[in-house]
């Protein structure tokens, strides 16, 4: 949340939507999807893409994690 107030051009998040990142990188690491990977390459999007049908909002909080651990 941090990053996204302080870094110039970075769209600012809310309370919830920060929760609700927290709990979707929770679940994806609980479920063996993500495994603390760096970056984000084919074989991750392929897990992500056969548990969610909406696959690209979990890539995302993701992307925001890895991007908030590097800031």
């Amino acid at each position: 949340m941090n990053k996204h107030q302080l870094k110039k051009g970075e769209r600012k998040l809310r309370e919830i939507s920060v929760g609700q990142y927290e709990n979707r990188l929770i679940n994806m690491e609980r479920e063996g999807i993500y495994r603390g990977e760096q970056v984000i390459d084919d074989e991750l999007e392929t897990r992500l893409s056969k548990r969610y049908k909406d696959w690209k909002t979990y890539r995302r909080t993701i992307r925001f994690f890895i991007d908030s651990k590097g800031y």
